[in-house]
Protein backbone atom coordinates (compact mmCIF):
# COMPACT_ATOMS: atom_id res chain seq x y z
CA UNK A 1 0.00 0.00 0.00
CA UNK A 2 1.31 3.42 -0.94
CA UNK A 3 2.30 5.59 2.01
CA UNK A 4 0.72 9.07 2.15
CA UNK A 5 3.27 11.84 1.63
CA UNK A 6 2.90 15.57 2.19
CA UNK A 7 6.23 17.10 1.26
CA UNK A 8 6.97 20.81 1.42
CA UNK A 9 7.04 22.77 -1.86
CA UNK A 10 9.90 25.13 -2.61
CA UNK A 11 8.09 28.45 -3.15
CA UNK A 12 11.15 30.08 -4.71
CA UNK A 13 11.10 27.53 -7.50
CA UNK A 14 7.50 28.23 -8.54
CA UNK A 15 6.85 30.14 -11.80
CA UNK A 16 6.27 33.88 -11.35
CA UNK A 17 3.21 35.67 -12.71
CA UNK A 18 5.38 38.61 -13.75
CA UNK A 19 7.15 36.38 -16.25
CA UNK A 20 3.91 35.72 -18.13
CA UNK A 21 3.64 37.44 -21.52
CA UNK A 22 0.29 39.23 -21.58
CA UNK A 23 -1.56 40.16 -24.78
CA UNK A 24 -3.05 43.66 -24.70
CA UNK A 25 -6.49 44.58 -26.09
CA UNK A 26 -6.88 46.11 -29.53
CA UNK A 27 -5.83 49.75 -29.91
CA UNK A 28 -9.39 50.67 -30.79
CA UNK A 29 -10.39 49.53 -27.30
CA UNK A 30 -8.37 52.44 -25.88
CA UNK A 31 -10.30 54.87 -28.10
CA UNK A 32 -13.58 53.27 -27.02
CA UNK A 33 -12.80 53.58 -23.30
CA UNK A 34 -11.72 57.20 -23.73
CA UNK A 35 -14.94 58.03 -25.59
CA UNK A 36 -17.00 56.44 -22.80
CA UNK A 37 -15.08 58.42 -20.19
CA UNK A 38 -15.46 61.70 -22.12
CA UNK A 39 -19.19 61.13 -22.60
CA UNK A 40 -19.63 60.45 -18.91
CA UNK A 41 -17.72 63.55 -17.86
CA UNK A 42 -19.43 65.71 -20.48
CA UNK A 43 -22.82 64.84 -19.01
CA UNK A 44 -21.48 65.22 -15.50
CA UNK A 45 -19.95 68.62 -16.37
CA UNK A 46 -23.31 69.86 -17.67
CA UNK A 47 -25.01 68.80 -14.45
CA UNK A 48 -22.20 70.37 -12.45
CA UNK A 49 -22.62 73.77 -14.10
CA UNK A 50 -26.40 73.65 -13.67
CA UNK A 51 -25.92 72.91 -9.98
CA UNK A 52 -23.31 75.67 -9.71
CA UNK A 53 -25.63 78.24 -11.27
CA UNK A 54 -28.48 77.20 -8.98
CA UNK A 55 -26.29 77.34 -5.88
CA UNK A 56 -24.51 80.57 -6.79
CA UNK A 57 -27.13 82.74 -5.11
CA UNK A 58 -27.30 80.80 -1.85
CA UNK A 59 -23.71 79.50 -1.57
CA UNK A 60 -21.49 81.75 -3.70
CA UNK A 61 -18.40 81.03 -1.57
CA UNK A 62 -18.56 77.28 -2.39
CA UNK A 63 -18.48 77.67 -6.18
CA UNK A 64 -14.70 78.26 -6.56
CA UNK A 65 -13.88 75.34 -4.25
CA UNK A 66 -16.20 73.06 -6.17
CA UNK A 67 -14.42 73.90 -9.42
CA UNK A 68 -11.03 73.19 -7.88
CA UNK A 69 -12.25 69.74 -6.88
CA UNK A 70 -14.29 68.84 -9.96
CA UNK A 71 -11.88 69.60 -12.80
CA UNK A 72 -8.78 67.90 -11.30
CA UNK A 73 -10.87 64.86 -10.45
CA UNK A 74 -12.26 64.66 -14.00
CA UNK A 75 -8.77 65.05 -15.48
CA UNK A 76 -7.39 62.35 -13.19
CA UNK A 77 -10.21 59.98 -14.13
CA UNK A 78 -9.53 60.36 -17.86
CA UNK A 79 -5.80 59.89 -17.25
CA UNK A 80 -6.42 56.67 -15.29
CA UNK A 81 -8.62 55.45 -18.13
CA UNK A 82 -5.69 55.94 -20.49
CA UNK A 83 -3.23 54.16 -18.19
CA UNK A 84 -5.61 51.27 -17.51
CA UNK A 85 -5.38 50.20 -21.15
CA UNK A 86 -1.67 49.42 -20.75
CA UNK A 87 -2.35 47.53 -17.51
CA UNK A 88 -4.76 45.09 -19.16
CA UNK A 89 -3.83 41.81 -20.76
CA UNK A 90 -4.64 38.12 -21.05
CA UNK A 91 -2.52 35.01 -21.39
CA UNK A 92 -3.12 31.33 -22.07
CA UNK A 93 -1.25 28.52 -20.36
CA UNK A 94 -1.51 24.74 -20.52
CA UNK A 95 -4.04 24.47 -17.71
CA UNK A 96 -5.58 27.93 -17.28
CA UNK A 97 -6.25 31.41 -18.64
CA UNK A 98 -5.10 34.62 -16.92
CA UNK A 99 -6.45 38.16 -17.13
CA UNK A 100 -5.03 41.21 -15.37
CA UNK A 101 -6.33 44.76 -15.01
CA UNK A 102 -6.28 47.72 -12.64
CA UNK A 103 -4.22 50.85 -12.03
CA UNK A 104 -4.50 51.77 -8.37
CA UNK A 105 -5.56 48.23 -7.45
CA UNK A 106 -4.12 45.44 -9.57
CA UNK A 107 -6.36 42.41 -10.14
CA UNK A 108 -5.10 39.14 -11.63
CA UNK A 109 -7.76 36.48 -12.31
CA UNK A 110 -6.85 32.90 -13.17
CA UNK A 111 -9.42 30.35 -14.32
CA UNK A 112 -8.49 26.68 -14.57
CA UNK A 113 -9.87 24.89 -17.62
CA UNK A 114 -11.32 22.04 -15.57
CA UNK A 115 -13.59 24.57 -13.81
CA UNK A 116 -14.97 26.18 -16.98
CA UNK A 117 -18.63 25.51 -17.66
CA UNK A 118 -19.07 27.48 -20.89
CA UNK A 119 -17.92 30.56 -22.78
CA UNK A 120 -19.77 33.23 -24.73
CA UNK A 121 -18.92 36.27 -26.83
CA UNK A 122 -20.81 39.53 -26.36
CA UNK A 123 -20.79 42.82 -28.26
CA UNK A 124 -22.39 46.06 -27.09
CA UNK A 125 -23.62 48.93 -29.28
CA UNK A 126 -20.38 50.92 -29.06
CA UNK A 127 -18.33 47.75 -29.45
CA UNK A 128 -20.12 47.05 -32.72
CA UNK A 129 -18.99 50.44 -34.03
CA UNK A 130 -15.34 49.55 -33.32
CA UNK A 131 -15.79 45.84 -34.20
CA UNK A 132 -14.73 44.73 -30.73
CA UNK A 133 -15.86 41.71 -28.75
CA UNK A 134 -15.83 40.60 -25.11
CA UNK A 135 -15.17 36.99 -24.16
CA UNK A 136 -17.01 35.84 -21.02
CA UNK A 137 -15.92 32.71 -19.16
CA UNK A 138 -18.33 30.99 -16.78
CA UNK A 139 -17.27 28.44 -14.17
CA UNK A 140 -19.35 25.57 -12.85
CA UNK A 141 -22.18 26.78 -10.63
CA UNK A 142 -21.73 30.46 -11.53
CA UNK A 143 -24.69 32.44 -12.89
CA UNK A 144 -22.56 35.42 -13.91
CA UNK A 145 -19.27 35.41 -15.77
CA UNK A 146 -16.19 34.91 -13.60
CA UNK A 147 -13.84 36.32 -16.20
CA UNK A 148 -14.36 38.91 -18.94
CA UNK A 149 -11.77 39.79 -21.57
CA UNK A 150 -12.81 42.92 -23.51
CA UNK A 151 -11.20 44.59 -26.49
CA UNK A 152 -10.85 41.51 -28.72
CA UNK A 153 -11.29 41.40 -32.46
CA UNK A 154 -13.59 38.76 -33.92
CA UNK A 155 -10.79 36.37 -34.88
CA UNK A 156 -9.12 36.51 -31.45
CA UNK A 157 -12.41 36.16 -29.57
CA UNK A 158 -13.49 33.10 -31.54
CA UNK A 159 -10.02 31.60 -31.32
CA UNK A 160 -9.89 32.01 -27.53
CA UNK A 161 -13.36 30.57 -27.12
CA UNK A 162 -12.58 27.54 -29.25
CA UNK A 163 -9.30 26.93 -27.46
CA UNK A 164 -10.89 27.12 -24.00
CA UNK A 165 -13.79 24.87 -24.97
CA UNK A 166 -11.44 22.25 -26.44
CA UNK A 167 -9.07 22.45 -23.48
CA UNK A 168 -12.00 22.09 -21.08
CA UNK A 169 -13.25 19.01 -22.92
CA UNK A 170 -9.79 17.43 -22.83
CA UNK A 171 -9.33 18.10 -19.12
CA UNK A 172 -12.78 16.72 -18.33
CA UNK A 173 -12.14 13.59 -20.38
CA UNK A 174 -8.75 13.10 -18.78
CA UNK A 175 -10.26 13.44 -15.29
CA UNK A 176 -12.98 10.90 -16.09
CA UNK A 177 -10.44 8.43 -17.47
CA UNK A 178 -8.26 8.81 -14.38
CA UNK A 179 -11.28 8.18 -12.17
CA UNK A 180 -12.13 5.01 -14.09
CA UNK A 181 -8.55 3.76 -13.84
CA UNK A 182 -8.45 4.40 -10.09
CA UNK A 183 -11.66 2.45 -9.52
CA UNK A 184 -10.82 -0.41 -11.86
CA UNK A 185 -7.55 -1.47 -10.20
CA UNK A 186 -6.35 -5.10 -10.17
CA UNK A 187 -7.60 -5.40 -6.58
CA UNK A 188 -11.09 -4.43 -7.70
CA UNK A 189 -10.96 -6.90 -10.54
CA UNK A 190 -9.86 -9.57 -8.09
CA UNK A 191 -12.76 -8.73 -5.79
CA UNK A 192 -15.15 -8.92 -8.74
CA UNK A 193 -13.80 -12.34 -9.69
CA UNK A 194 -14.00 -13.60 -6.10
CA UNK A 195 -17.58 -12.34 -5.72
CA UNK A 196 -18.71 -13.94 -8.99
CA UNK A 197 -20.40 -17.29 -8.29
CA UNK A 198 -18.75 -20.21 -10.06
CA UNK A 199 -20.78 -22.77 -11.95
CA UNK A 200 -20.51 -26.22 -10.32
CA UNK A 201 -19.86 -28.96 -12.84
CA UNK A 202 -21.46 -32.31 -12.10
CA UNK A 203 -19.14 -34.96 -10.73
CA UNK A 204 -18.71 -38.43 -12.25
CA UNK A 205 -20.76 -40.00 -9.44
CA UNK A 206 -23.68 -37.66 -10.07
CA UNK A 207 -23.54 -38.50 -13.74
Amino acid sequence: MEVFKNQQIDIEGLPRMKNVGYIKPQKSFLILTLIKSLLFWSIFTGLFFLTTIAARQEFPQLVPYAKYIFFPFATLSILLTWISYYKRGHALRDFDIIYKEGVLFNNVTTISFNRVQHCEISQGPLEQVFDLHTLKVFTAGGQSSDLEIPGLDEHSANGLKEYIVNATAKKTLSTEESSIIQHDTPDNFQNIIMDTPTKNTPSSEEQ
